[in-house]
This record gives structure tokens, sequence and C-alpha cells, in this order.
């Protein structure tokens, strides 16, 4: 059965009381930056651990995240976060961040059928989208046509996309790219070499690396 999963999202945010007890260390070289785990205080001990990434502008990501619902702007979030100090100790402390907005999210999706994957890119470089597929490099299929979106498509039928702000653009992107799959199959009604029978780039694919 189709399905669809989200399974990590980004926020940005800044971190507007620090830390009670201990300082993070910050690596010496550009960007400055101290990278932590971290857990929502009250929260049961069974929820997910995130990342939190904070710059010496105070500036920070929180990664890791299952929801583009799960924060909201402006919200204030304390944290409790594992980290190590600059005497190189391993501590725990609290600090409170706010939301700014949502960086970028990644998204699985399973179609219901295989895809061939040198069907789908002769098409798709037919009608000038832009692909890029090298099968001895990496399995998958990467469509760039949706930029700044990045769409990975793999043989198998899952597909990945990265880069996604807004949960409302995601289904109507899924079944762009299903109907892609589907006039593939059409305009190619002729076996073609999967992945697996070819070693050859796409000319048209070179193109659009240029």
């Amino acid at each position: 059965m189709p399905s669809t999963t989200i399974w990590n999202v980004n926020f940005r945010a800044k971190v507007i009381k620090k830390f009670q007890k201990h300082e993070p260390s910050f690596r010496d070289h550009p960007p400055q930056m101290a990278v932590m785990t971290c857990k929502e205080v009250g929260k049961d001990n069974s929820c997910e651990t995130m990342k939190l990434i904070i710059f010496l502008n105070r500036k920070c990501r929180l990664m890791g995240c299952k929801s583009f619902s799960q924060f909201k702007k402006k919200q204030k979030i304390n944290l409790i976060c594992n980290f190590t100090t600059k005497e190189n100790l391993a501590v725990t402390d609290k600090c409170c961040i706010k939301i700014k907005n949502i960086m970028s999210g990644s998204v699985t999706h399973k179609f219901a059928q295989s895809v061939n994957l040198f069907k789908l890119a002769n098409y798709l470089s037919s009608v000038s989208k832009k692909v890029l597929y090298e099968p001895e490099l990496f399995q998958a299929l990467r469509i760039t046509h949706f930029n700044p979106l990045c769409v990975n498509v793999f043989s198998s039928g899952s597909c990945v996309i990265l880069g996604v702000r807004k949960f409302s653009i995601i289904n109507k992107l899924i079944n762009e790219i299903r109907e892609f799959i589907n006039i593939s199959n059409a305009f190619f009604p002729t076996p073609l070499p999967t992945e697996n029978d070819t070693k050859k780039s796409l000319p048209q694919e070179k193109e659009a690396r240029k």
C-alpha cells in the first residue's frame, strides 16, 4: 500500500535563555557552533531525541523533529541538553529557545509499484525536466526539476523528498511524480533496460548538470 512518512523536520530558532550551569564547547574553526542532543523538558523519557546546533550569535537549529506542526512560529521551548563543556566534561543542562520558522523537512513515500528508472529518466529528459541518473554512482533517479526541492526515486518504488518547507505541497508533488511514472510506462511500452542493465548516463542529464 502507498504510504507517506515524515522522518525529519528542522526548525530555525534562537536561544532566549542560556544554559543555567554550564557553557558548551564551540568548535574553533568556522562556523563556530556547539552540537548537542536534547529533549523537551517535561516530556516522557521515551520521546524522540532531537539535535540542537547553537551558533555564537545565539541563533540555532533544532533538528530531527517528526512533524511540520510539532512546533509553531514564536513558540518558546524549554530543552534539556547533553553536551561537552570547554573543560571537556560531559554535562546535562537546560536552556530555552524560540522558534523562528521551518528550515526544511524530509519526506519518504512508497508507491504501489516498482519503477523502471531508465524509462522514467528518458521520459523526463524528453520533456525537458531536469534529472540526474547515474546508476553506477547512485541507485536512485534524482529529479531536480522541483528546485529547491530534491526528489530521489528508487526502483523499489520508494521516493525521498528533501528540502520540504510546507506540508501542504507534499500530496501535490507525490501525485505529479506518480503521473510521471505512469506516463513513462505508457511512453515506452516495450521493455527498456533498468539501472542494473546500463552503465551510461543520459546525454540530457549531462546537460542538466552544466
